[in-house]
């Protein structure tokens, strides 16, 4: 019996060392094959996402300059309307619903009448309130020993128009199980930003179409999202390159 065994045992062994390394390989091939078909599908989202915010960051450099001029015309404050001396006015710039007061009397005493309730005041800074009130947006400020009132026609809302398909992309593949946190991250930041700036366009649309709010405010808050994501899409799209060339 040891002899058979020792005459057989090379050969088993051989045959077995084969049927190893074969099941080695193959579980080599089929990891390297599963690996391969993953990382085509991190590449498609990281190039879809680096187009998309290519495309986007142009379109906020294409809206910048006219929002950088839209706002000097709103810091303006549009036409002067009316201009009176503080002297004649009791105003008291640190109580919001004392100059609101203050606001409406002098809409009556100038032959203005609105609907009190719809009258809307939103303090810029020390020195000047944004309001509304029915169609009308304008603005108060005090200008030396003078109170100004300015109201403002024609205020046109240019946006960017932002594709967000890139986090609906990667989500929908079940890439975000595949790829690294700082990956995640980058894209989901930037898709809530992107969020944030179509609520925000969504807001200023509300508010020239007629319903509550002031517009400076809004319109100041957009370009400060506009800003932030140009920054976002720069960065990201030096960190999602480097990724995609070392897969």
């Amino acid at each position: 019996m040891l002899k058979i065994i020792k005459e057989h045992f090379p050969k088993v062994f051989v045959e077995l060392l084969i049927i190893v390394v074969g099941v080695l390989i193959a579980l080599f091939v089929n990891d390297w094959h599963a690996q391969r078909e993953v990382n085509k599908n991190i590449h498609h989202v990281l190039t879809a996402a680096l187009n998309e915010y290519r495309e986007n960051s142009e379109q906020l450099k294409a809206v910048a300059n006219y929002r950088k001029q839209q706002i000097e015309e709103l810091y303006k404050g549009g036409r002067l309307s009316l201009s009176v001396s503080l002297k004649d006015v009791n105003l008291d710039l640190s109580n919001l619903m004392a100059i609101r007061t203050s606001l409406l009397n002098l809409f009556r005493e100038n032959g203005w009448f609105f609907d009190d309730s719809k009258l809307m005041l939103v303090k810029i800074d020390d020195d000047r309130y944004s309001f509304k009130i029915e169609q009308s947006q304008g603005t108060l400020k005090v200008n030396g020993d003078q109170l100004e009132l300015r109201l403002m026609s024609g205020i046109q809302l240019k946006t960017a128009r932002l594709s967000d398909s890139s986090w609906n992309l990667a989500d929908a593949s079940g890439v975000l199980d595949d790829i690294n946190y700082d990956t995640i991250e980058i894209l989901h930041q930037i898709h809530v930003h992107q969020a944030m700036y179509l609520n925000q366009r969504q807001r200023a649309l509300d508010v020239l179409y007629g319903q509550q709010g002031a517009i400076i405010p809004i319109i100041e808050d957009l370009s400060n999202l506009e800003k932030d994501l140009m920054q976002q899409y720069q960065q990201a799209i030096t960190k999602l390159e480097t990724q995609r060339s070392n897969l």
